[in-house]
């Protein structure tokens, strides 16, 4: 004789099938993810990378690691601050959000920074263009970056002073700098 199932336990069955679906799409999807084209850095690291990480269904992914790294000619022209190896960093996500906090200096307009999915090795995205208010990549912002902001404030746009990435060298810029002087 076959054995029915009871209503409770078809009710269960299905439950389990469909958490276990909505859990099969709660990883990162590229398509949905979301980070910033230009960022900013500095090499005492108080200043942050937000991306977003979403799923398929563009929900916030939680409790997933995303790895950042340094590639191309930001891999080589970039400098960490004294004491802090280069970044490679792994943050996990809270709310969909992650942040990182890179301490490094240097003005790369030719490489890019990736974010990877830990688990798959998949990429969730990349920013393109890379500055700190360490100019010269020293190590800290001091007198001899003052030196070349202002060179490079005073003549034609130059993208390695342009710290809030709005396409123009100006007062915003300055004040920029000056919040990071010391650093």
């Amino acid at each position: 004789m076959k054995k029915l199932l009871t209503p409770l336990t078809k009710t269960m069955l299905i439950l389990t099938l469909i958490l276990g679906a909505s859990a099969a799409l709660a990883q990162p999807d590229p398509a949905h993810c979301r980070f910033p084209n230009h960022i900013l850095v500095c090499p005492s690291g108080d200043i942050s990378i937000e991306g977003k990480v979403h799923d398929i269904n563009n929900q916030e992914v939680d409790n997933w690691s995303v790895h950042l790294t340094f590639s191309g000619a930001a891999a080589t022209s970039l400098f960490s601050a004294p004491g802090y190896p280069f970044p490679n960093e792994y943050q996990v996500t809270s709310l969909g959000r992650v942040f990182f906090y890179p301490f490094v200096g240097g003005c790369e307009m030719n490489g890019m920074v990736k974010y990877f999915d830990t688990i798959s090795g998949t990429q969730l995205g990349q920013s393109h263009f890379i500055n700190s208010v360490d100019i010269n990549g020293d190590g800290s912002v001091s007198l001899g970056d003052v030196s070349v902001f202002s060179a490079a404030f005073f003549g034609p746009y130059n993208r390695c002073v342009d710290f809030n990435g709005d396409g123009q060298n100006n007062l915003t810029d300055v004040s920029i700098f000056a919040q990071h002087f010391g650093h």
